[in-house]
């Protein structure tokens, strides 16, 4: 089966690009640009990429002649997109670009091929300030990331009920572990406690989260090219809430290190709570993650001394 990875040379574009590589044709597609993941870190990731057999297609879906370079899949997995809250707010064109144009090029492509599945990769950002239901719970976003996630969804969505294109949604919770965006908490919590630098802490600490162990997410993804329905969407998280202030103080006791942090105001767009609702997820695509927020952190943070060394 030919299978293409949009983003594939991020966080966890990489991760799956590499445990699909085994079973699959894998090209992985990426723009390779400067976003809130560095060009640097998506040349590391995809290094191996040759060696384990995984074509490298450098361009943007923004662009008409890209798909000129594309053959046909048998299997799309749409990642790329613009990530990050902060930054949807002073740049949103760029997202309605990236999320929102890019994927409906992307998709008229991929019905032109009139063959395949497609998976989309969405966020529990459309759910809003709370997080807490299942997938028919009210979207309710607030950023300009969130706005344009859920537009993305609701697009390919009207694509599936016109023109019954075989089209999934997956909406990942809060993802961690080894290659983690620089600026993401967790990474910014190890990196100040490694190199004794202070960390801005935005609100009171009790915000939290599901947070997702990044083979956790690769293996809901695997799972749903076998089992998910097209027209259906379905959270992907961890089976465990844990606050930010808990997070800060098992990484204290993890590195040994007093986290020096001052505190700002809630960032606008912020999520207080999210908890994933996952139980669509075990019954139909029979997705159980395995790894803890404990357990997962240790295993960052080891990736992380490694890497610094």
């Amino acid at each position: 089966m030919q299978v293409l990875v949009t983003g594939g040379a991020g966080f966890i574009g990489s991760h799956l690009a590499e445990a699909l590589c085994s079973k699959f044709d894998v090209t992985v597609l990426d723009s390779f640009a400067e976003t809130t993941y560095g060009v640097a870190d998506k040349f590391r990731n995809s290094q191996s990429f040759s060696a384990q057999g995984i074509k490298v297609i450098k361009a943007d879906l923004c662009y008409d002649e890209t798909y000129e370079k594309l053959p046909d899949f048998d299997l799309v997995i749409h990642l790329a997109a613009m990530p990050g809250l902060p930054l949807s707010w002073t740049n949103t064109l760029s997202y309605i670009n990236n999320n929102i144009v890019a994927t409906s090029k992307l998709i008229e492509h991929f019905k032109r091929q009139s063959k395949g599945k497609f998976l989309y990769v969405s966020t529990s950002s459309v759910y809003g300030r709370y997080a807490l239901g299942d997938e028919t719970s009210d979207t309710q976003p607030i950023s300009p990331y969130g706005v344009t996630k859920l537009a993305a969804e609701k697009l390919l969505l009207a694509h599936f009920y016109e023109s019954n294109l075989p089209i999934s949604i997956l909406r990942v919770f809060s993802v961690f572990g080894p290659r983690q965006r620089p600026d993401m908490m967790y990474t910014k919590l190890f990196e100040a406690a490694m190199n004794d630098e202070v960390i801005t802490v935005y609100g009171d600490g009790t915000q939290s989260r599901t947070n997702t162990y990044i083979s956790d997410i690769v293996q809901g993804i695997e799972l749903a090219i076998h089992h998910a329905i097209p027209g259906e969407i379905y959270n992907l998280g961890g089976g465990e809430e844990i606050s930010l202030n808990e997070v800060i103080s098992f990484i204290e006791d993890l590195t040994g290190k007093r986290i020096e942090r001052t505190t700002a105001d809630r960032r606008i767009g912020d999520q207080y709570r999210t908890v994933a609702n996952i139980e669509k997820a075990r019954r139909v695509l029979g997705y159980s993650p395995k790894i803890g927020v404990r357990e997962g952190l240790s295993l960052q943070y080891d990736w992380m001394v490694k890497r610094q060394n």
